[in-house]
């Protein structure tokens, strides 16, 4: 390895440009970057809670309230009693968001199209294969940056 070449420095800079990428792509949607977790939480998690959502992501509970909230405000949830803790609320993507979850999950795959670009099949299998160890290799690492 040459002695300025750094894996980290290269990921760093794509996390950047996906930042920038997804903040263009999502504007129009009137959809934040901490909301489009919760629209793909919901979307594959139907009826899930406040508490689920907070332990998921490993958020602070005045974060996930603060999302929901807004995705309340702009009718994108829809909340419905849980009938097993009357102080709790069981959580649902309205139809409106159901539509904007497939503009989301376009966005998704424009991301890894623009990252593959003119890439082989071969080389996309490999591109996939060495994150997918990269990630293997931090697997002991919890969110939290602690060992588990």
């Amino acid at each position: 390895m040459a002695k300025n070449e750094s894996i980290g420095k290269l990921i760093s800079i794509l996390h950047r440009k996906s930042r920038v990428y997804f903040l263009r792509e999502l504007k129009p949607l009137r959809i934040g970057s901490g909301e489009v977790k919760i629209f793909s939480y919901l979307a594959h998690e139907p009826g899930a809670t406040q508490q689920e959502i907070t332990n998921y992501f490993k958020l602070d509970k005045g974060t996930v309230s603060y999302l929901i909230k807004r995705m309340d405000e702009h009718g994108y949830v829809r909340k419905e009693s849980d009938p097993e803790d009357r102080r709790s609320s069981k959580l649902y993507l309205t139809a409106n968001a159901q539509k904007k979850e497939k503009e989301i999950q376009k966005v998704f795959s424009g991301w890894t199209e623009l990252l593959i670009n003119g890439f082989t099949k071969e080389e996309e299998k490999q591109a996939f294969e060495i994150m997918e160890r990269m990630i293997d290799n931090v697997g002991f690492l919890n969110e939290d940056n602690e060992a588990k």
